[in-house]
């Protein structure tokens, strides 16, 4: 399972999230990467996390 770095909102909470890391070469979510990445970077894939769980801490707060 992948996990992010920590996320810090404005008010200080931490949280982690985890999951499954997706490579998409086509469909929606490559369509999508195409839209916004500079033309000067081809972007021959995407890469998408499917995030199953979320923590804060020790606490679990989704999945």
């Amino acid at each position: 399972m992948a996990k992010l770095p920590q996320i810090i909102t404005k008010d200080g909470t931490a949280y982690q999230a985890k999951g499954t890391i997706e490579y998409h070469r086509e469909g929606e979510i490559f369509d999508d990467m195409k839209t916004w990445n500079p033309e000067k970077h081809p972007g021959h894939a995407a890469v998408a996390l499917k995030i199953e769980v979320v923590y804060s801490g020790a606490e679990k707060v989704f999945g």
